[in-house]
């Protein structure tokens, strides 16, 4: 049982309470372990969403579509207005460059969050460079282009910055987690163990029990534990080991 998950033992929990519950309340060797049991249920339960949980998880979605958002409309305009033969070719030079620097394909707004972020650091360098002539472009009332490429890269930075925030979080939920869960998980591995150790002599002790009881109520756990046994290492995905 040395490589069972706290994300194996919760699953086990819920199958027993679930769709072994009228195999185990035929025996009285189930009332002495069920209230503890159930406790230690809901604890894995709640660990094991805690550690499948990512924080932060809304603000990272609002500032990837501002991002996105502001992205887009940039590429588009600059696509529209760079060929316009009535803007003097220096603007639309200038919006040729603005899209090669900023926007140069729609793909560049469906990227991961990570490498969002990394591009800002870039852009905000070539921004800088350029805010004189992109602060004199004006794109919407109260808006030059400045503006809005300022509010992409932004939007950019402040990505990084939640996913900064994001792995400080994490980190430090999962070691409070992670410690929680590993003493739940040695105390509900023994009362298993000893609550079908209970129920097998039980079992030979009453005729009205079917013989084969505890191999039924403990099949999933056996089917686990075999599992992991048979893998010989902790996984490295979650459910994490505890």
């Amino acid at each position: 049982m040395s490589y069972m998950t706290t994300g194996d033992l919760s699953l086990v929990l819920n199958d027993m309470f679930k769709t072994k519950l009228g195999l185990l309340t035929k025996t009285m060797s189930f009332k002495i372990y069920e209230r503890a049991l159930s406790d230690n249920r809901d604890k894995l339960n709640s660990i094991v969403e805690i550690l499948e949980r990512k924080p932060l998880t809304e603000e990272l979605k609002e500032a990837d579509e501002l991002h996105d958002s502001a992205g887009r409309a940039v590429y588009f305009m600059c696509k529209g207005m760079s060929s316009l033969s009535i803007l003097e070719k220096e603007k639309r030079d200038l919006l040729s460059t603005v899209a090669e620097r900023f926007a140069p394909a729609l793909g560049d707004f469906t990227r991961s969050y990570e490498d969002e972020a990394s591009s800002a650091t870039k852009k905000r360098e070539v921004l800088n460079g350029m805010k004189t002539e992109l602060s004199a472009f004006p794109v919407a009332p109260d808006m030059s282009l400045y503006d809005l490429l300022d509010a992409h890269v932004d939007a950019g930075e402040k990505i990084d910055k939640l996913l900064a925030e994001r792995a400080d979080t994490t980190a430090q939920e999962d070691a409070a987690k992670l410690k929680e869960a590993k003493t739940i998980r040695s105390a509900t591995i023994g009362m298993i163990n000893r609550l079908r150790e209970a129920m097998e002599d039980e079992v030979s002790m009453n005729d009205e029990l079917d013989d084969s009881l505890a191999n039924k109520v403990f099949a999933y756990y056996d089917q686990i534990a075999d599992t992991r046994e048979d893998r010989g290492a902790k996984p490295k995905a979650p459910p994490v080991t505890a």
